[in-house]
């Protein structure tokens, strides 16, 4: 049988070499060579003798890897060799192979040749190690996730027979609600209220009276002529404010109109006058304050300029 190279050969020594130095390549060798029964008839007293036997072997093996080499030929060379390694513990090989044959002629079969016991033992080997080294590369090198499709899809259909019969499913739909709903309302006192024929309370305004069949709040507020007050009219002249009726007041209260009325000229005069010195002053303050500003300038300048 043909062996399968279930890794591709990789032409990076170093990336070649941290694989095979990997623990789950190891783990994976180690496990083959249990399930083939490398390890049988070795005393326990062996085992770690037969653990560092393994690690140099690998030890040497990593000095050694070249370009085209493989993980799957590496690791087929490690279990060759460990066959060889582990033959100087198992003392009781001889008694175990007298064993099988005795088993074999009390089942009147023949026994196999070398030759065919080792092509039967590499057949199966050689499942077990692909089986092994299928999951080594899956563990070092995971699938790679599928790329994203950013792309818009477009999924929509043209509009036609089916968007007609949506509307009238909806509009029968619709038209159903509201037969249901006026099938509990009062029509005929609805028709009355509308004609303006119902009977109901009545709120009597002057001489008239009006039909009411709403909720009542509070009382009737009845306006009467008499209470009806007309408005007062102010004219605003340019030197006088008149009223056309004096309001009957107080003799004690002010008369605001009388505030409108315009000012003697002479108080103006005298006002305007005060502001006009106020101003004057003020004017004067500010041009000495200037003049005495500039004359510190001049000193300091002087200053400097020594």
């Amino acid at each position: 049988m043909n062996p399968v190279n279930m890794n591709p050969v990789n032409m990076n020594p170093v990336n070649t070499l941290s694989q095979f130095m990997h623990q789950g390549n190891k783990r994976i060798l180690w496990e083959l060579m249990t399930e083939n029964n490398i390890f049988n008839n070795i005393p326990d007293k062996y085992a770690n003798n037969v653990k560092t036997d393994f690690e140099n072997c690998l030890t040497q093996m990593s000095g050694n890897i070249k370009p085209q080499d493989s993980i799957l030929d590496l690791n087929k060379q490690v279990i060759l060799n460990m066959i060889k390694v582990v033959e100087q513990y198992k003392v009781t090989e001889h008694k175990v192979t007298e064993h099988k044959v005795t088993d074999n002629r009390h089942k009147n079969e023949l026994p196999l040749t070398s030759n065919e016991a080792s092509a039967k033992k590499q057949e199966k080997f050689q499942r077990g190690f692909e089986t092994k080294q299928a999951e080594f590369n899956q563990l070092i090198q995971p699938p790679k996730p599928t790329s994203i499709d950013f792309t818009d899809k477009i999924d929509d259909e043209p509009i036609g027979s089916e968007m007609d019969i949506k509307l009238a499913q909806t509009i029968a739909w619709r038209e159903k609600q509201l037969s249901q709903v006026l099938e509990k309302q009062d029509t005929t006192a609805a028709n009355e209220w509308i004609n303006g024929s119902s009977t109901g309370n009545s709120i009597s305004t002057g001489n008239s009276t009006s039909n009411n069949n709403h909720i009542k709040i509070g009382d009737v507020t009845r306006i009467d002529e008499k209470s009806i007050i007309n408005v007062k009219k102010v004219n605003f002249a340019d030197t006088l404010v008149e009223s056309t009726k004096k309001p009957e007041a107080n003799g004690s209260q002010l008369n605001f109109m009388d505030k409108l009325k315009k000012k003697d000229g002479t108080e103006e005069l005298v006002f305007i006058k005060t502001e006009i010195a106020s101003i004057k002053t003020e004017m004067n303050i500010l041009v000495e304050q200037h003049k005495l500003l500039l004359e510190n300038i001049g000193k300091i300048m002087e200053m400097l300029n020594k």
